[in-house]
């Protein structure tokens, strides 16, 4: 049994702006300067990046929460990376060290972990960046579970960040198909001595994170914490690459990779039953025959050889692996399932942003319009929207109004709702009869009197910063009329970024979707909210088709995500996913309408291919209502019908490697010395 662990409250002494700010329900934040020990040691460690490094160190600096050392270790550059981490050494939080020798890439990071003094650890990629209220949201939610052992950015479907997932759910989730525990360095924050505990990285190239995360996952609980709190860099020189050079290269990560899930499986703490353990064991070793066979069939023999070598496993096993029927459709297999914990039984899900507005009656009303109108269509939501309701009062930005617009609900929603009508910022409407989901929509925003409009789903909350940040890139960039921040997916943009509507339909039609997002991750400018007419009452996919309608007429912004907390997860369905048959299907006819709409900003040749692909996707899911999705000719076929994405490595690849951070951009953001900032912290 783990010994209870408190916060560490002995640290959180510093004081942020404002007195002693508290995050959500009195979690303490911390802002001020280092007294004494930090409490976060940010580990940067640098092998030839030269290039990328300075940008990595200024997202830290930037970060809103100041209570970091930030140690930077380079592994006997060859270029002049130490340098330029040198040249930050003014200010006293940094220190830069050069190893005597060239240790490898988990050992250097073993080595700035032996140097740090803060109760936790943070990786920072040289050539990637994190956002300047990094460091505060991942060190609330540790603070607010002292019994994980580290958190992970990252959405999980079904629960609302910050939370923790016990060994047991983490398992689940994982080995269930969820991915989590494939997180790099970049996206987690450690518990420093849990991470000493267990020996640190075993400093095996590329496979060392993933071991480790399944180690302390089966010993600790893991912290969800809000995604979109960093940056991902793809370059040609990442040490990912190293993985697709070649057969040998694939073969050692690939086989590590399973060896590591199946000891983990095994292991004497594995928190799984017997009889769960086996199932997801087949279900594994299904898969990477699978990999195998797949590597004959392309007349890849040496990568098939070295496959097997690599897992410890025989030909005669992987071919019986390969027969067996893939568990994800098989019943004894586990599923992790979402939980939604009573709000008096769950720790407090507001994210550690302090709120500076918390209470109605400090707040004049003024009688101008507001600056944005907050709009809660809801229909039986009496299970959550008070919650909902009292996050958009612990927004720290002000001027706002709030709508909420009940849909004839039978439940005890309006009550819940008229409840708060002491505000007088808080407004209810009640619709006689039932209008539905997006016809309620409508009938908000045309009752909305801000110069944006925001809507809140009632299942759904924003975290105390979002209508601040929002807003503050809102009358930044003026010419946007519509402000995504990317909550689902992780966009090649560094945020911001303002898509011009080319780029904004490239994206969509080629490369990842993000305007499928729910409205929840969205800001509407009203002027154009009101030119566009609103979203379509009769057509499921609704948010999407009013998206691309307004990108196609007004530059697009994204920004960051972490800003809203789902519980269903922030997506609508997306266009190169097979869903219910039927609404695919309309999907695809509207998408293939404003693909040949006179004003579509793509080129002829871009609509071309796009309707290529619009097709393909027609007959793959016509089709796979016969094959299904599993089984060896359906994978052949699907294959033929795969959509060509056409913006590739080649297409985003100068932009990764142009992309530069400037904390000017960022609301609260602190400037160092090297981008302006007047003070040196000495």
């Amino acid at each position: 049994m783990r010994t209870t662990r408190s916060p560490s409250t002995a640290r959180s002494s510093g004081c942020g702006r404002g007195g002693e700010p508290k995050g959500g329900f009195g979690v303490p934040v911390v802002k001020g300067e280092i007294n004494g020990e930090p409490m976060v040691s940010v580990l940067i460690t640098v092998y030839n990046r030269e290039k990328y490094v300075a940008t990595a160190i200024e997202s830290v600096l930037a970060q809103t929460y100041r209570n970091f050392e930030l140690i930077i270790t380079d592994d006997c550059s060859r270029d002049s990376s130490l340098q330029i981490a040198q040249r930050y050494q003014a200010d006293r939080r940094v220190k830069v060290y050069r190893n005597e020798r060239n240790l490898g890439d988990y050992a250097n990071r073993n080595r700035a972990a032996s140097l740090a003094k803060g109760n936790y650890l943070k990786y920072v990629d040289a050539d990637d960046l994190i956002y300047p209220h990094c460091l505060e949201t991942m060190v609330h939610a540790m603070e607010m579970f002292p019994q994980a052992g580290f958190g992970i950015s990252s959405s999980v479907p079904g629960v609302l960040s910050p939370a923790m997932l016990s060994p047991r759910e983490t398992y689940l989730y994982d080995y269930g198909g969820g991915g989590l525990l494939d997180a790099g360095p970049v996206s987690t924050i450690v518990r420093r001595a849990d991470f000493e505990a267990i020996g640190r990285f075993n400093e095996a190239r590329h496979t060392s994170d993933g071991l480790c995360w399944l180690t302390m996952a089966r010993r600790h609980g893991v912290a969800i914490i809000a995604p979109g709190l960093y940056w991902w860099r793809l370059h040609d020189e990442q040490e990912s690459i190293f993985e697709k050079r070649s057969a040998a290269a694939i073969a050692e990560v690939s086989g590590r990779r399973f060896r590591f899930a199946m000891e983990a499986l095994w292991a004497e703490d594995c928190p799984l039953s017997i009889q769960e353990r086996k199932a997801f064991a087949q279900k594994r070793h299904a898969y990477y025959g699978r990999s195998v066979i797949n590597a004959m069939l392309h007349m890849k023999l040496d990568l098939a050889r070295r496959l097997v070598k690599e897992a410890g496993l025989s030909f005669s096993a992987v071919l019986k692996a390969f027969c067996v029927q893939p568990a994800g459709s098989q019943a004894s297999v586990p599923s992790f399932q979402p939980f939604s914990p009573s709000p008096s039984s769950r720790s407090p899900i507001v994210s550690g942003l302090s709120a500076k507005v918390s209470a109605f009656q400090h707040v004049s009303v003024s009688a101008s319009p507001p600056v944005v109108s907050v709009l809660i269509p809801a229909y039986n939501a009496e299970r959550t929207i008070g919650e909902a309701i009292k996050s958009v009062q612990d927004q720290r930005f002000g001027n706002w109004e709030l709508l909420i617009v009940d849909d004839a609900s039978t439940d005890r929603t309006a009550q819940i709702a008229a409840s708060f009508a002491s505000d007088p910022r808080v407004r209810l409407l009640r619709n006689e009869q039932r209008l539905g989901k997006w016809a309620n929509h409508n009938r908000g925003a045309e009752a909305a009197r801000g110069e944006f409009v925001k809507f809140l789903h009632a299942d759904d909350l924003l975290y105390p910063h979002c209508l601040e940040h929002l807003l503050y890139f809102g009358q930044k960039y003026r010419q946007a009329g519509l402000i995504q921040s990317c909550e689902g997916v992780t966009p090649q943009y560094l945020a911001p970024k303002l898509q011009t509507p080319r780029e904004a339909y490239q994206q969509e039609y080629f490369g990842a979707v993000t305007l499928w997002e729910s409205p929840t991750g969205m800001v509407y400018r009203r002027d154009a909210w009101k030119s566009s007419g609103g979203l379509k009452a009769d057509c499921p996919s609704a948010p999407a088709r009013l998206h691309l309608e307004m990108a196609r007429t007004a530059p697009v912004l994204l920004v960051y995500g972490g800003l809203a907390g789902y519980r269903r997860g922030s997506q609508q369905l997306r266009h190169r996913e097979r869903g219910d048959f039927a609404r695919s299907m309309a999907d695809l006819d509207w998408l293939s309408q404003l693909l040949h709409h006179p004003e579509c900003p793509l080129e002829d040749s871009e609509v071309a291919v796009a309707t290529r692909n619009l097709q393909r996707l027609r007959r793959k899911w016509a089709l796979s209502q016969w094959l299904g999705e599993e089984g060896r000719l359906a994978r052949f076929a699907y294959r033929r019908l795969r959509p060509s994405l056409r913006y590739g490595a080649e297409y985003w690849g100068p932009y990764y490697r142009d992309a530069v951070f400037d904390p000017h951009l960022y609301p609260d953001a602190a400037l160092s010395p090297q981008a302006g900032g007047e003070e040196v912290m000495r």
